[in-house]
């Protein structure tokens, strides 16, 4: 059957279902919108069945094509794979790890990891970063390698590991040209407006536990996950939010935030998430390392 299976129409399908429309689909692979109109009536032609549904100019996915899209997004990343594998070994053995990060989790961190992995140069990284309920399914699948979160999973398949890797502090900050019109933390946090971050970050419950916990109502204006854009909210107007200390590394970052105080038991641990059948080399090499940092960290 495979034989009258043509690739190309899964591929033009497979696009045109990431893109959402034939339009966006026809510019990102440089294709006619008719040819591709041929190709999936082609592909749902061999399957009997329809893939999409029609909604304005959008091309909508119904349950078959849903089907077919999950397949196609553990297809064509096997087949990326074995195109740079096969590429890349006429000169050198490289290994190939993708990695998912949250947006809750500062660049600096991220950066840290992303330039330890790359010491070792048999290695090439591609970083995804979503969030970690987008991401999971991806992992399962083999589309990526690792995912590192702010929070432990407690019903996680029994195929996916969980490491507790390292532990972050946080503070209370604002920028430094606030002029407060009283003292003390308690008062001072009621005359700004807050920034909290979204539920599907650990650090939100938490925070609102500790609100609650003393009493105090805060105005929370907003919730954003994205460390980077919560400290360029900060510099620009007149906010607080508790931030990550591993974020405030970064030349200046200290003068041009003030610490109103630091947010209580604030040790929170960076999560890796692994698929314990991933059978990659250098996987296997990184996760030997952070289990045994973890037990430097974390000694029993």
């Amino acid at each position: 059957m495979l034989n009258s299976f043509n690739l190309n129409h899964l591929y033009y399908f497979y696009i045109i279902a990431k893109e959402g429309s034939l339009k966006d689909a026809s510019l990102s692979l440089h294709v006619s919108q008719p040819t591709l109109t041929y190709q999936v009536k082609s592909l749902e032609k061999f399957l009997d069945t329809t893939l999409f549904e029609k909604k304005g100019r959008k091309m909508v996915l119904n349950t078959k094509g849903k089907l077919v899209f999950d397949y196609c997004s553990k297809i064509f990343p096997l087949c990326n794979d074995l195109i740079e594998v096969v590429k890349f070994q006429k000169s050198k053995e490289h290994s190939f790890i993708s990695i998912g990060v949250i947006p809750a989790i500062s660049t600096n961190f991220t950066n840290s990891i992303i330039s330890e992995i790359l010491l070792d140069k048999q290695i090439k990284l591609t970083v995804y970063e979503n969030e970690f309920k987008n991401m999971i399914s991806s992992l399962h699948s083999g589309e990526i390698d690792i995912i590192f979160s702010d929070y432990k999973i407690s019903n996680l398949p029994k195929s996916i590991e969980c490491i507790k890797y390292l532990e972050r502090k946080f503070a209370f900050l604002c920028n430094s040209k606030i002029k407060f019109k009283s003292k003390g933390f308690k008062n001072q946090i009621l005359e700004i407006p807050f920034i909290n971050y979204t539920h599907e970050t650990y650090m939100h419950s938490r925070i609102l536990h500790y609100f609650e916990k003393h009493n105090l109502n805060v105005n929370i204006i907003a919730e954003i996950d994205d460390i980077e854009l919560l400290k360029k909210m900060l510099l620009t107007n007149d906010y607080c939010a508790v931030i990550p200390t591993l974020a405030l590394e970064e030349k200046n970052s200290l003068t041009r935030f003030k610490k109103m105080n630091t947010f209580p038991d604030s040790n929170q641990s960076i999560y890796v998430y692994i698929h314990d059948e991933n059978t990659k080399p250098a996987l296997k090499k990184l996760l030997k390392k952070f289990k045994r940092e973890n037990q430097n960290l974390y000694p029993t």
